[in-house]
C-alpha cells in the first residue's frame, strides 16, 4: 500500500499527501433563443457540468459567475452585444475563458475573426452534439484536440 506521505528529496522532509477534490467546471451559455439555450443546458448538465444560462451578452458580463466560468458557449448574432463583441470585451478585460461559438449564420469572416482571436470552436446550427462535446472537451482539456473545430451540427 502506498504511503500517505511524500518525501521531499531536497529537504528529506515528509509532507502529507492530502486528497483534494476539483470543483466541477462551470459552463456558461449565452443565447437569445430560449429553445437553444435550454437544450444546451440540458445537454451540458447531462455531462455532469454546472451550467449558467444568459439570454444576452450584457447579462453574462454583469453576472457574478463570470470569474468561475470554465468555458463559454455563445451565439454569434444576438440583440445588443454580439458573440464577437462579447469575445472582444472579455479579451480586453483580461478574461481568458475558452469560447465556443454557435451560429445560424455561415459567414466566413466571422468564423475567421472568432478563431483568430482564440475561439475553441465555431459551430453551425442546428447543432451536432458530438461535435459540441468534442469542442467542450478541448476547451476544458487543452491537450485534447477535437477532430473538427468548426462545422455543421445537428441537435437531437
Amino acid at each position: 500500500m502506498a504511503s500517505p506521505w511524500y518525501v521531499n528529496a531536497a529537504t528529506t522532509a515528509e509532507i502529507p499527501i492530502l486528497p483534494y477534490r476539483l470543483a466541477k467546471p462551470m459552463i456558461s451559455i449565452v443565447d437569445d433563443d430560449d429553445f437553444v439555450r435550454e437544450s444546451l443546458r440540458d445537454l451540458i448538465e447531462s455531462l455532469g457540468y454546472d451550467v449558467a444560462t444568459f439570454e444576452s451578452a450584457e447579462r453574462f458580463l454583469k453576472a457574478t459567475c463570470l470569474a468561475e466560468t470554465s468555458c463559454l458557449i455563445t451565439d454569434l448574432q444576438m440583440p445588443g452585444l454580439s458573440g464577437i463583441d462579447l469575445q472582444g470585451r472579455l479579451i480586453a478585460d483580461g478574461h481568458c475563458v475558452p469560447i465556443i461559438f454557435v451560429t445560424g449564420s455561415s459567414d466566413e469572416k466571422f468564423r475567421v475573426r472568432a478563431m483568430s482571436a482564440g475561439a475553441v470552436g465555431f459551430l453551425s446550427k442546428p447543432l451536432d452534439e458530438s461535435l459540441l462535446i468534442g469542442c467542450l472537451e478541448s476547451a476544458l482539456n487543452p491537450l485534447i484536440v477535437p477532430p473538427l473545430m468548426s462545422g455543421s451540427m445537428t441537435f437531437a
